[in-house]
């Protein structure tokens, strides 16, 4: 694999895992900071039509959880993930200005992205580490250490930080479907096929 391929993959793999990232981020409880139940059920909706790449109605509707939660980080990281660089940082720093009231996941996922606008690649991984030894099923971390790995032709490295995701959350369909594309890059059809079936029997209405 040539380092062009493996940075080209690298870049591809950012977008699609922004919105798988989004979505697994949340569960059945509320595990992010809101006072508003209709801005928490707006911000849910948007996360969904991120992950399936609905760009425009993941934006508007992280924008109407804001203006339903003014003080909705979450909701400013993923209207960020939808906007210009400048606007993106500006939403960003608003987000870490409340961190004081937020959940310390929360708290070093706003870090995250923060990086991701002013820091260099190891700081991000820094970062990235630091949230996966606290919360070994956080996707958004195990992505960026492994499209890291990608982005350097390690792909069997990237392999192994989505196996180990899989040991802390065996339900994780999203980590399958990562696996998947990894192997069919590579040229593995089988080994890819093999997963991406696993992750459609998880998650058949994607």
């Amino acid at each position: 694999m040539t380092q062009r391929r493996a940075v080209s993959l690298f870049g591809f793999l950012l977008v699609a895992v922004a919105g798988v990232a989004a979505a697994l981020y949340l569960s059945n409880r509320r595990d992010v900071t809101t006072s508003s139940d209709e801005a928490f059920r707006v911000y849910r909706e948007a996360t969904e039509n991120e992950r399936r790449f609905y760009a425009k109605e993941a934006r508007v509707g992280y924008a109407r959880a804001l203006e339903l939660d003014p003080d909705f980080a979450m909701a400013m990281l993923g209207l960020a993930r939808m906007s210009e660089r400048e606007q993106a940082r500006s939403l960003i720093r608003r987000a870490e200005r409340l961190k004081s009231r937020l959940t310390d996941r929360e708290r070093r996922h706003i870090d995250l992205h923060l990086a991701i606008y002013e820091k260099g690649p190891e700081e991000r991984q820094k970062i990235a580490h630091e949230i996966l030894d606290r919360y070994p099923d956080d996707f958004r971390a195990t992505s960026m250490i492994a499209m890291y790995e990608m982005s350097k032709g390690r792909t069997e490295e990237g392999v192994k930080v989505f196996t180990k995701l899989l040991e802390a959350d065996p339900n994780s369909a999203e980590a399958y479907n990562m696996i998947g594309y990894y192997y069919g890059y590579r040229g593995e059809y089988e080994k890819a096929i093999e997963n991406l079936k696993k992750y459609q029997f998880m998650a058949p209405d994607q």
